[in-house]
């Protein structure tokens, strides 16, 4: 009789646990319109990094342009990171585009002059941004 008085409130405690457990998995779900949302949130954000990266006064200096391109891949990896929730937006070009635009950040050179940086950074930022829009565009049809 008393290994039926343990064993029920143990199992009723197991009960209760299971149960609460499912409850909090199920409420941090993220549906289709929050995963499109939060994309939208971290576009928005990419594309104001990006716009302070574009701002000619970054472009006092290499060390200035790096900073830049610190903040912009912060974003970048936070768009990527909201992309992987959304099942019809592919951020395969962005990533390309940010592979070259931050190779083209490392391979400034000191025997280059400033407006030859310049020419090369502006150049990859160009296709960075269409890839932007394209997965703007894809994500708000």
């Amino acid at each position: 009789m008393k290994k039926r008085i343990v064993v029920l409130p143990a199992l009723v405690l197991l009960i209760l646990l299971t149960a609460s457990i499912a409850l909090v998995a199920g409420c941090g779900a993220t549906t289709p319109a929050q995963a499109r949302t939060e994309l939208n949130t971290q576009l928005q954000n990419l594309k104001s990094a990006l716009a302070e990266f574009t701002n000619p006064t970054t472009y006092a200096s290499t060390d200035s342009i790096k900073s830049a391109a610190k903040n912009v891949q912060k974003q970048f990896d936070n768009v990527i990171t909201a992309g992987k929730d959304v099942k019809d937006v592919s951020t395969s070009k962005l990533s390309s585009a940010w592979n070259q635009l931050s190779k083209s950040i490392t391979n400034l050179s000191s025997n280059q002059s400033f407006s030859q940086k310049v020419d090369a950074v502006q150049s990859a930022i160009t296709n960075f941004q269409k890839a932007w829009q394209e997965v703007f565009t894809t994500n708000n049809k």
